[in-house]
């Protein structure tokens, strides 16, 4: 069964990348939040500050358990980042090894999936649009430099918007503990349009 995530289709350029932000967007990095901004404010086209958003539970067509990410902290028209705090009572959290690292892959889906629910809403003239149904096709140049995450790890994790084209697009994500990358992945997702979504 396809793992279900949001894409919502907005064709743009790979190298649209405001130019203050060139050594920011990247696999292993992400747009900055700066907690000196107020809730809602924008500098260099990126909203700051997580009370500027909406809480995850709404962007993402999951409940917890399942849904991991915490909150989303930074986004702009092609990137996200969001966090994650490990907890003993974390889902998939063992005494023994802590959350295994191929977990940040749905980290990273997760945030993909926010993405998407958040420009969603961002586009809506109402102000008020439901998370769409998507799907995790696959992986490509996946890396784990460490087994897993422990209690009490505070994880970012950063998305970027590199390709799209009608129902299909292409992410690179990574997870970061103490700017050190963990897991690092491109991703491709695949969003039907409404009419197209397969009947459960």
């Amino acid at each position: 069964m396809p793992h279900r995530h949001n894409l919502q289709n907005k064709p743009h350029a790979s190298d649209a990348c405001p130019q203050d932000h060139a050594n920011d967007c990247g696999p292993d990095t992400g747009i900055k939040a700066d907690s000196q901004l107020p809730a809602g404010a924008t500098k260099d086209g990126v909203t700051h500050s997580d009370t500027a958003f909406p809480p995850v539970e709404t962007l993402v067509p999951h409940a917890r358990p399942m849904l991991l990410i915490d909150r989303i902290i930074a986004a702009d028209d092609l990137s996200m980042q969001a966090d994650v705090t490990i907890h003993a009572q974390s889902l998939f959290c063992s005494d023994e090894y802590g959350v295994p690292a191929y977990v940040g892959i749905e980290y990273i889906a997760q945030t993909v999936s926010a993405y998407s629910g958040w420009r969603a809403l961002q586009a809506s003239k109402t102000g008020n649009s439901q998370p769409r149904i998507g799907y995790l096709l696959g992986t490509r140049k996946m890396t784990m430099a460490k087994s897993g995450f422990k209690p009490g790890d505070h994880l970012i994790i950063s998305v970027e918007n590199i390709f799209e084209d009608g129902e299909m697009g292409v992410f690179e994500g990574t997870v970061r503990r103490n700017q050190e990358v963990i897991v690092s992945a491109r991703v491709n997702v695949y969003q039907p349009e409404i009419q197209n979504t397969p009947k459960s």
